[in-house]
Protein backbone atom coordinates (compact mmCIF):
# COMPACT_ATOMS: atom_id res chain seq x y z
CA UNK A 1 0.00 0.00 0.00
CA UNK A 2 3.47 2.25 -0.13
CA UNK A 3 1.78 4.19 -3.19
CA UNK A 4 -1.97 4.75 -1.82
CA UNK A 5 -0.28 7.44 0.38
CA UNK A 6 1.46 9.48 -2.05
CA UNK A 7 -2.43 10.46 -2.73
CA UNK A 8 -3.16 12.42 -0.01
CA UNK A 9 -5.56 12.11 2.82
CA UNK A 10 -9.42 12.21 2.79
CA UNK A 11 -9.63 15.95 3.57
CA UNK A 12 -7.48 17.04 0.57
CA UNK A 13 -9.28 14.68 -1.45
CA UNK A 14 -13.00 15.76 -0.40
CA UNK A 15 -11.52 19.70 -0.72
CA UNK A 16 -10.54 18.54 -4.42
CA UNK A 17 -14.08 16.61 -5.60
CA UNK A 18 -15.76 20.03 -3.57
CA UNK A 19 -13.17 22.67 -5.58
CA UNK A 20 -13.81 21.00 -9.26
CA UNK A 21 -15.59 23.30 -11.42
CA UNK A 22 -18.71 22.35 -12.45
CA UNK A 23 -19.73 24.80 -14.89
CA UNK A 24 -18.35 24.21 -18.46
CA UNK A 25 -17.54 20.61 -17.23
CA UNK A 26 -19.53 17.97 -19.54
CA UNK A 27 -22.41 15.70 -18.01
CA UNK A 28 -19.96 13.10 -17.70
CA UNK A 29 -17.28 15.23 -15.76
CA UNK A 30 -20.16 16.55 -13.40
CA UNK A 31 -21.67 13.28 -12.79
CA UNK A 32 -18.37 12.15 -11.42
CA UNK A 33 -17.98 15.26 -8.89
CA UNK A 34 -21.02 13.82 -7.76
CA UNK A 35 -20.30 9.89 -7.38
CA UNK A 36 -16.82 11.32 -6.17
CA UNK A 37 -18.70 13.33 -3.06
CA UNK A 38 -21.19 11.07 -2.36
CA UNK A 39 -18.19 8.13 -2.23
CA UNK A 40 -16.05 9.90 -0.08
CA UNK A 41 -18.59 11.07 2.57
CA UNK A 42 -20.17 7.82 2.91
CA UNK A 43 -16.93 5.20 2.30
CA UNK A 44 -19.19 3.02 0.21
CA UNK A 45 -17.65 1.19 -2.96
CA UNK A 46 -17.68 2.98 -6.27
CA UNK A 47 -20.46 0.20 -7.66
CA UNK A 48 -22.82 1.01 -4.74
CA UNK A 49 -22.77 4.47 -5.23
CA UNK A 50 -23.20 4.26 -9.28
CA UNK A 51 -26.48 2.40 -8.88
CA UNK A 52 -28.10 5.52 -6.97
CA UNK A 53 -30.91 7.40 -8.48
CA UNK A 54 -31.43 11.09 -8.05
CA UNK A 55 -34.29 10.33 -5.75
CA UNK A 56 -31.75 8.76 -3.50
CA UNK A 57 -31.08 12.29 -2.29
CA UNK A 58 -32.73 15.07 -3.86
CA UNK A 59 -36.08 16.09 -1.58
CA UNK A 60 -38.65 15.54 -3.61
CA UNK A 61 -41.37 17.76 -1.83
CA UNK A 62 -39.29 20.81 -1.97
CA UNK A 63 -41.37 23.59 -3.16
CA UNK A 64 -38.89 26.40 -3.28
CA UNK A 65 -35.69 25.08 -4.42
CA UNK A 66 -33.49 22.23 -4.96
CA UNK A 67 -32.31 20.58 -1.71
CA UNK A 68 -30.32 17.08 -1.17
CA UNK A 69 -31.32 14.99 2.02
CA UNK A 70 -29.04 15.08 4.89
CA UNK A 71 -28.46 11.32 4.79
CA UNK A 72 -28.21 9.05 2.24
CA UNK A 73 -29.93 5.37 3.20
CA UNK A 74 -28.41 2.97 2.06
CA UNK A 75 -28.64 -0.73 3.58
CA UNK A 76 -31.13 0.81 6.15
CA UNK A 77 -28.63 2.70 7.52
CA UNK A 78 -27.98 6.56 7.42
CA UNK A 79 -25.38 8.29 5.62
CA UNK A 80 -25.03 11.86 7.03
CA UNK A 81 -24.18 14.44 3.89
CA UNK A 82 -21.95 17.42 5.55
CA UNK A 83 -23.67 20.82 4.33
CA UNK A 84 -20.64 21.52 1.95
CA UNK A 85 -21.73 18.67 0.53
CA UNK A 86 -25.10 19.19 0.23
CA UNK A 87 -24.35 22.67 -1.85
CA UNK A 88 -22.01 21.49 -4.48
CA UNK A 89 -24.65 18.45 -5.31
CA UNK A 90 -27.19 20.88 -5.79
CA UNK A 91 -25.00 22.95 -7.70
CA UNK A 92 -24.16 19.95 -10.05
CA UNK A 93 -28.03 19.17 -10.47
CA UNK A 94 -28.74 22.41 -11.13
CA UNK A 95 -26.06 22.51 -14.11
CA UNK A 96 -27.16 19.22 -15.27
CA UNK A 97 -30.50 20.97 -15.95
CA UNK A 98 -32.69 18.75 -13.21
CA UNK A 99 -32.69 15.12 -14.23
CA UNK A 100 -35.81 13.02 -13.60
CA UNK A 101 -35.29 11.67 -9.69
CA UNK A 102 -35.88 8.54 -11.50
CA UNK A 103 -33.02 8.39 -13.25
CA UNK A 104 -29.97 6.85 -12.24
CA UNK A 105 -26.68 9.12 -11.03
CA UNK A 106 -24.95 7.55 -13.94
CA UNK A 107 -25.38 4.92 -16.25
CA UNK A 108 -22.32 2.20 -15.26
CA UNK A 109 -21.79 -1.01 -15.02
CA UNK A 110 -19.00 -3.04 -14.47
CA UNK A 111 -19.81 -5.16 -17.75
CA UNK A 112 -20.02 -1.82 -19.85
CA UNK A 113 -16.48 -0.49 -22.17
CA UNK A 114 -17.06 2.66 -20.75
CA UNK A 115 -16.85 1.47 -16.79
CA UNK A 116 -12.60 1.75 -16.68
CA UNK A 117 -13.10 5.38 -18.32
CA UNK A 118 -15.57 6.81 -15.75
CA UNK A 119 -13.66 5.47 -12.96
CA UNK A 120 -10.64 7.06 -14.59
CA UNK A 121 -12.44 10.51 -14.93
CA UNK A 122 -13.24 9.81 -11.11
CA UNK A 123 -9.79 9.31 -10.11
CA UNK A 124 -8.66 12.36 -12.12
CA UNK A 125 -11.18 14.37 -9.43
CA UNK A 126 -8.85 12.97 -6.86
CA UNK A 127 -5.98 15.53 -8.28
CA UNK A 128 -4.10 12.64 -10.07
CA UNK A 129 -2.94 12.92 -14.01
CA UNK A 130 -4.18 10.05 -15.48
CA UNK A 131 -3.34 9.36 -19.04
CA UNK A 132 -6.27 7.63 -21.31
CA UNK A 133 -5.85 4.24 -20.21
CA UNK A 134 -7.84 1.22 -21.05
CA UNK A 135 -6.36 -1.61 -19.10
CA UNK A 136 -6.75 -2.19 -15.22
CA UNK A 137 -3.24 -3.57 -15.57
CA UNK A 138 -1.66 -0.48 -16.85
CA UNK A 139 -3.17 1.42 -14.15
CA UNK A 140 -1.73 -1.13 -11.28
CA UNK A 141 2.12 -0.76 -13.46
CA UNK A 142 1.94 2.72 -13.73
CA UNK A 143 0.72 3.81 -9.89
CA UNK A 144 1.65 0.43 -8.09
CA UNK A 145 -2.31 0.47 -7.21
CA UNK A 146 -3.80 -3.07 -6.88
CA UNK A 147 -7.27 -3.85 -8.85
CA UNK A 148 -8.44 -3.49 -4.96
CA UNK A 149 -7.05 -0.48 -4.24
CA UNK A 150 -8.70 0.95 -7.50
CA UNK A 151 -12.39 -0.46 -7.37
CA UNK A 152 -12.01 0.97 -3.24
CA UNK A 153 -10.13 3.72 -2.98
CA UNK A 154 -12.87 5.65 -1.89
CA UNK A 155 -13.38 3.34 1.21
CA UNK A 156 -9.61 3.43 1.80
CA UNK A 157 -10.03 6.99 2.53
CA UNK A 158 -13.80 7.15 4.28
CA UNK A 159 -12.06 3.83 6.88
CA UNK A 160 -8.82 5.49 7.65
CA UNK A 161 -10.34 8.77 8.37
CA UNK A 162 -12.78 7.60 10.55
CA UNK A 163 -10.06 5.31 12.59
CA UNK A 164 -7.83 8.67 12.10
CA UNK A 165 -10.71 10.69 14.40
CA UNK A 166 -12.60 8.08 16.24
CA UNK A 167 -10.22 5.69 17.40
CA UNK A 168 -10.39 1.77 16.79
CA UNK A 169 -13.01 1.23 19.34
CA UNK A 170 -14.84 -1.50 20.09
CA UNK A 171 -18.04 0.22 19.16
CA UNK A 172 -15.89 2.09 16.23
CA UNK A 173 -14.87 -1.18 15.04
CA UNK A 174 -18.50 -2.98 15.23
CA UNK A 175 -19.49 0.02 13.08
CA UNK A 176 -17.02 -0.34 10.65
CA UNK A 177 -17.94 -3.89 10.12
CA UNK A 178 -21.13 -3.35 9.91
CA UNK A 179 -20.76 -0.49 7.18
CA UNK A 180 -17.80 -2.33 4.96
CA UNK A 181 -20.05 -6.07 5.81
CA UNK A 182 -16.68 -7.75 7.36
CA UNK A 183 -17.02 -10.48 9.36
CA UNK A 184 -13.84 -9.68 11.57
CA UNK A 185 -11.43 -6.49 13.04
CA UNK A 186 -8.99 -8.30 10.79
CA UNK A 187 -10.99 -7.85 7.66
CA UNK A 188 -11.41 -3.99 8.19
CA UNK A 189 -7.57 -3.09 8.69
CA UNK A 190 -6.93 -5.33 4.99
CA UNK A 191 -9.51 -3.63 3.73
CA UNK A 192 -7.61 -0.29 4.29
CA UNK A 193 -3.99 -1.39 4.16
CA UNK A 194 -3.40 -0.88 7.55
CA UNK A 195 -1.64 -2.73 10.63
CA UNK A 196 -3.30 -3.01 13.59
CA UNK A 197 -0.46 -0.81 15.15
CA UNK A 198 -1.78 1.72 12.86
CA UNK A 199 -5.39 1.70 13.89
CA UNK A 200 -5.66 4.51 16.25
CA UNK A 201 -6.74 7.61 16.88
CA UNK A 202 -4.38 10.16 15.94
CA UNK A 203 -3.98 13.51 17.69
CA UNK A 204 -1.73 14.89 15.86
CA UNK A 205 -3.72 14.68 12.38
CA UNK A 206 -6.35 16.91 14.22
CA UNK A 207 -7.28 19.69 12.23
CA UNK A 208 -6.96 22.61 15.07
CA UNK A 209 -8.15 25.34 12.11
CA UNK A 210 -11.36 23.58 12.42
CA UNK A 211 -14.33 26.22 12.63
CA UNK A 212 -16.93 23.46 13.97
CA UNK A 213 -16.00 22.45 17.79
CA UNK A 214 -17.73 19.82 19.28
CA UNK A 215 -18.41 20.91 22.75
CA UNK A 216 -17.82 24.15 24.28
CA UNK A 217 -15.36 24.64 27.27
CA UNK A 218 -16.23 27.06 29.85
CA UNK A 219 -14.07 30.89 28.95
CA UNK A 220 -10.84 30.97 30.24
CA UNK A 221 -8.80 33.82 29.61
CA UNK A 222 -5.55 36.05 30.88
CA UNK A 223 -8.32 38.60 32.00
CA UNK A 224 -9.83 35.93 34.75
CA UNK A 225 -6.67 35.50 35.93
CA UNK A 226 -5.66 32.42 33.60
CA UNK A 227 -2.09 31.92 32.13
CA UNK A 228 -3.76 31.20 28.96
CA UNK A 229 -5.91 32.45 26.37
CA UNK A 230 -8.34 30.76 23.46
CA UNK A 231 -6.58 28.86 20.61
CA UNK A 232 -7.78 30.59 17.64
CA UNK A 233 -7.00 34.50 19.40
CA UNK A 234 -3.39 33.79 19.96
CA UNK A 235 -3.49 31.96 16.29
CA UNK A 236 -4.27 34.53 15.04
CA UNK A 237 -2.76 37.11 16.91
CA UNK A 238 0.44 35.33 15.35
CA UNK A 239 -0.71 35.48 11.84
CA UNK A 240 -1.98 38.35 11.23
CA UNK A 241 0.74 40.79 13.49
CA UNK A 242 3.78 41.70 11.80
CA UNK A 243 5.48 44.36 14.13
CA UNK A 244 8.69 43.77 16.20
CA UNK A 245 10.10 40.86 14.68
CA UNK A 246 13.30 42.20 12.32
CA UNK A 247 16.03 40.33 14.71
CA UNK A 248 16.62 36.47 14.53
CA UNK A 249 15.93 36.09 18.15
CA UNK A 250 12.26 37.50 17.70
CA UNK A 251 11.88 35.49 15.05
CA UNK A 252 13.05 32.79 16.59
CA UNK A 253 10.90 33.03 19.33
CA UNK A 254 7.22 33.51 17.11
CA UNK A 255 8.16 30.21 15.61
CA UNK A 256 8.94 28.55 18.55
CA UNK A 257 5.84 29.94 20.04
CA UNK A 258 3.84 29.32 17.16
CA UNK A 259 4.89 25.27 16.68
CA UNK A 260 4.65 25.00 20.37
CA UNK A 261 0.78 26.25 20.03
CA UNK A 262 0.07 23.67 16.55
CA UNK A 263 1.65 20.31 18.09
CA UNK A 264 1.57 20.56 22.05
CA UNK A 265 5.67 20.55 22.44
CA UNK A 266 7.65 22.22 24.67
CA UNK A 267 9.53 25.10 23.34
CA UNK A 268 12.31 23.86 25.27
CA UNK A 269 12.66 21.14 23.38
CA UNK A 270 11.86 23.04 19.89
CA UNK A 271 15.55 24.74 20.57
CA UNK A 272 17.44 21.61 20.48
CA UNK A 273 16.32 21.55 16.68
CA UNK A 274 18.88 22.49 13.85
CA UNK A 275 18.69 23.12 10.31
CA UNK A 276 20.42 19.78 9.41
CA UNK A 277 17.14 18.04 11.22
CA UNK A 278 14.70 19.34 8.96
CA UNK A 279 14.27 17.22 5.89
CA UNK A 280 14.15 19.06 2.58
CA UNK A 281 13.82 22.48 4.34
CA UNK A 282 14.85 24.40 1.13
CA UNK A 283 11.50 23.27 -0.12
CA UNK A 284 9.79 24.89 3.02
CA UNK A 285 7.71 26.98 1.33
CA UNK A 286 6.35 24.77 -1.11
CA UNK A 287 5.90 21.69 1.80
CA UNK A 288 2.28 20.88 2.83
CA UNK A 289 0.68 20.90 5.93
CA UNK A 290 3.95 19.34 7.94
CA UNK A 291 7.39 19.46 8.15
CA UNK A 292 9.42 16.21 8.86
CA UNK A 293 11.92 16.41 11.62
CA UNK A 294 14.48 13.30 11.81
CA UNK A 295 14.02 12.41 15.69
CA UNK A 296 10.31 13.35 15.68
CA UNK A 297 8.26 10.71 15.76
CA UNK A 298 5.35 12.50 13.91
CA UNK A 299 5.64 15.80 11.25
CA UNK A 300 5.55 18.78 12.56
CA UNK A 301 1.91 20.61 12.19
CA UNK A 302 2.31 24.18 10.47
CA UNK A 303 -0.43 26.57 8.93
CA UNK A 304 0.13 27.82 5.81
CA UNK A 305 0.74 31.40 7.44
CA UNK A 306 3.61 29.86 9.83
CA UNK A 307 5.04 27.74 7.50
CA UNK A 308 5.75 30.64 5.14
CA UNK A 309 7.22 32.71 8.08
CA UNK A 310 9.39 29.80 9.29
CA UNK A 311 10.33 29.26 5.56
CA UNK A 312 11.83 33.38 5.57
CA UNK A 313 13.19 32.64 8.90
CA UNK A 314 15.25 30.20 7.18
CA UNK A 315 16.44 32.31 4.54
CA UNK A 316 16.72 35.37 6.59
CA UNK A 317 18.32 33.61 9.99
CA UNK A 318 19.78 29.96 9.52
CA UNK A 319 21.29 28.33 6.25
CA UNK A 320 23.82 26.66 7.85
CA UNK A 321 23.37 22.87 8.28
CA UNK A 322 25.06 22.61 11.68
CA UNK A 323 23.79 25.56 12.65
CA UNK A 324 20.71 26.04 15.49
CA UNK A 325 16.96 26.38 13.77
CA UNK A 326 15.94 29.18 16.50
CA UNK A 327 18.77 31.44 17.73
CA UNK A 328 19.89 35.12 19.32
CA UNK A 329 20.71 37.53 17.74
CA UNK A 330 24.67 36.24 17.99
CA UNK A 331 23.70 33.02 16.32
CA UNK A 332 23.79 30.81 18.83
CA UNK A 333 21.20 28.48 20.17
CA UNK A 334 18.50 30.24 22.58
CA UNK A 335 18.96 28.95 26.13
CA UNK A 336 16.07 26.78 28.28
CA UNK A 337 17.14 29.60 31.31
CA UNK A 338 16.57 32.62 29.05
CA UNK A 339 13.26 31.17 26.88
CA UNK A 340 10.83 32.42 29.25
CA UNK A 341 12.41 36.31 29.48
CA UNK A 342 12.80 35.90 25.77
CA UNK A 343 9.61 35.21 24.76
CA UNK A 344 7.76 37.57 26.93
CA UNK A 345 9.98 40.57 25.96
CA UNK A 346 9.37 39.74 22.14
CA UNK A 347 5.44 39.19 23.16
CA UNK A 348 5.74 42.55 24.77
CA UNK A 349 7.79 44.25 21.12
CA UNK A 350 4.75 43.27 18.82
CA UNK A 351 2.13 44.58 21.82
CA UNK A 352 0.43 41.73 23.01
CA UNK A 353 -1.40 42.96 25.99
CA UNK A 354 -0.81 39.89 28.69
CA UNK A 355 2.51 38.99 27.79
CA UNK A 356 3.82 39.24 31.30
CA UNK A 357 1.57 36.37 32.13
CA UNK A 358 2.88 33.26 29.63
CA UNK A 359 4.29 30.53 30.83
CA UNK A 360 6.19 28.07 29.10
CA UNK A 361 3.05 25.60 29.67
CA UNK A 362 0.68 27.77 28.08
CA UNK A 363 0.98 26.89 24.37
CA UNK A 364 0.96 23.33 25.86
CA UNK A 365 -2.56 24.24 27.64
CA UNK A 366 -4.32 25.90 24.91
CA UNK A 367 -3.26 22.88 22.55
CA UNK A 368 -4.81 20.32 25.36
CA UNK A 369 -7.87 22.46 25.68
CA UNK A 370 -8.34 23.42 21.43
CA UNK A 371 -8.30 19.20 21.24
CA UNK A 372 -10.78 18.24 23.46
CA UNK A 373 -13.07 21.03 22.34
CA UNK A 374 -12.89 19.86 18.80
CA UNK A 375 -13.48 15.81 19.65
CA UNK A 376 -15.46 16.09 23.33
CA UNK A 377 -14.99 13.77 25.84
CA UNK A 378 -13.39 11.28 23.78
CA UNK A 379 -11.53 8.33 25.55
CA UNK A 380 -9.15 7.49 22.73
CA UNK A 381 -8.34 10.93 22.37
CA UNK A 382 -8.09 11.56 26.23
CA UNK A 383 -5.97 8.30 26.40
CA UNK A 384 -3.54 9.46 23.69
CA UNK A 385 -3.70 13.39 25.59
CA UNK A 386 -2.86 11.94 28.50
CA UNK A 387 0.38 10.12 27.04
CA UNK A 388 1.62 12.82 25.40
CA UNK A 389 1.70 14.82 28.78
CA UNK A 390 2.89 11.88 30.59
CA UNK A 391 0.04 11.66 33.32
CA UNK A 392 -2.06 8.71 34.44
CA UNK A 393 -5.61 9.74 34.86
CA UNK A 394 -8.25 11.76 33.30
CA UNK A 395 -8.13 14.08 36.59
CA UNK A 396 -4.37 15.00 36.15
CA UNK A 397 -5.18 16.09 32.56
CA UNK A 398 -8.25 17.61 33.18
CA UNK A 399 -5.63 19.64 36.18
CA UNK A 400 -3.33 20.52 34.02
CA UNK A 401 -5.47 21.96 30.98
CA UNK A 402 -7.90 23.33 33.75
CA UNK A 403 -10.87 21.95 32.67
CA UNK A 404 -13.06 21.60 35.69
CA UNK A 405 -16.65 21.92 36.47
CA UNK A 406 -17.28 21.68 40.81
CA UNK A 407 -20.91 20.59 39.91
CA UNK A 408 -20.28 17.99 38.07
CA UNK A 409 -16.90 16.86 38.83
CA UNK A 410 -14.33 16.50 35.27
CA UNK A 411 -17.26 15.96 33.34
CA UNK A 412 -17.27 18.42 29.96
CA UNK A 413 -20.46 19.73 28.50
CA UNK A 414 -21.21 17.76 26.12
CA UNK A 415 -19.53 14.27 25.14
CA UNK A 416 -18.31 13.37 21.36
CA UNK A 417 -19.80 12.49 18.12
CA UNK A 418 -20.83 9.12 17.97
CA UNK A 419 -21.84 9.13 14.31
CA UNK A 420 -18.62 7.93 12.33
CA UNK A 421 -19.88 9.79 9.61
CA UNK A 422 -20.54 13.37 11.33
CA UNK A 423 -17.39 12.70 13.28
CA UNK A 424 -15.09 13.28 10.49
CA UNK A 425 -16.87 16.19 9.15
CA UNK A 426 -15.89 18.37 11.75
CA UNK A 427 -13.24 20.13 9.55
CA UNK A 428 -14.81 20.43 6.51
Amino acid sequence: MAHYDNFGDFNSRLQNVINSPVEQASNHNVKAVVINLLALATGLAYKVITELRWEDIIENDAEDEIEVKEYLYIRRYGNFLHETIRKKIVDCYTILKYPKLTERIAHISDKDPSYLRNMLVTIRCFGLSLPNIVEKATIMKVYGMEEKEIEQIHSIHFGRKVIQDCGFTKETARRLRQHFRCKSNADILELLFITKEQAKCDIFKINLDARSPFVKIQSKNFNSGHNFQKFVTLSNFLAFNYAGYGTALSSSVKCLLWLSLYNGLKMSSLIQINLADVKNWKSLLKASYGIKIEYLEFDLIMPSALRFFLGMHLIEYSQKPNQPLFITNRGNRISTSSLLRELRKSLKLIGHKQADKFTIDTPLIMWGRRIIELKGDHAPTIRELKKHFGFNSKKQLFDYLQISNPKKGYEIMGNYEQDIYKAITYDI
